[in-house]
Formats: structure tokens, sequence, C-alpha cells
């Protein structure tokens, strides 16, 4: 993969094999992906860098909901709307999508121990 994978804390061997199974069906490739914790989202995207940023919490949710969130920012990279055709490559792609939305949107973004 040409792809350049800073990692951050997020376990190197599930970001090659989940990136691996949707990067090769992307024309041109993803150039960059920047592991980061971040606190209001799941995923960022930069189609003008073919950037994607996954959230490392992620990691710590079921593999379905990673792989969910790689397919919709890669998609991001074709188009920027949640428009038909976007819907369409994660059909093709991942035809329970909106069922992994929901468990992971479902879920808590981190857990933070505010010990006093």
């Amino acid at each position: 993969m040409d792809a350049e994978i800073i990692l951050g804390d997020m376990p190197v061997v599930v970001v090659l094999k989940d990136i691996k199974l949707i990067h090769l069906s992307v024309q041109p490739p993803v150039g960059r992906v920047h592991i980061q914790r971040m606190k209001t989202r799941w995923r960022s995207c930069k189609p003008e860098a073919r950037a994607i940023r996954p959230n490392s919490e992620l990691a710590k949710k079921p593999a379905a909901c990673l792989e969910y969130t790689l397919a919709h920012e890669l998609a991001h990279l074709k188009e920027h709307r949640h428009n038909d055709w976007f819907t369409s490559r994660l059909d093709a792609h991942m035809p329970q999508w909106s069922q992994y939305r929901e468990l992971l949107n479902s879920l808590p973004l981190a857990h933070e121990a505010w010990g006093y």
C-alpha cells in the first residue's frame, strides 16, 4: 500500500488489515492516513490531500464500525456530499453500513475518567 500511515496510539495490525480491504478500490489511492485521538468526531477527511484521519478510539469499537468508518471516508475522497452516489458506494461495499453507523453512534466516543 502506498499510503503514509501515521499511527498515534492505534494498534498497527488493526489499521493495516482494515485499510487494505478497501484501499485498492479507490482511485487515485489514499495518500495519507493519520490516526489521531479526537474528542468530538469518529473521523475526518481532506479529499484535496487524499488524506483520511480516523479516531484512535475506533480501535476499541467493533471491527465492523472501523470498516464502516473507513469506507465512509474513502467514499468522501470521490464525493463530498452524502448524496445518492455516495450512499450507493457504501451500499456496494457494505450493505449493512447504516446498522454499523447506528451502532457506532450509540457508543460513547471515548471514556474519560475524571478522578477528583
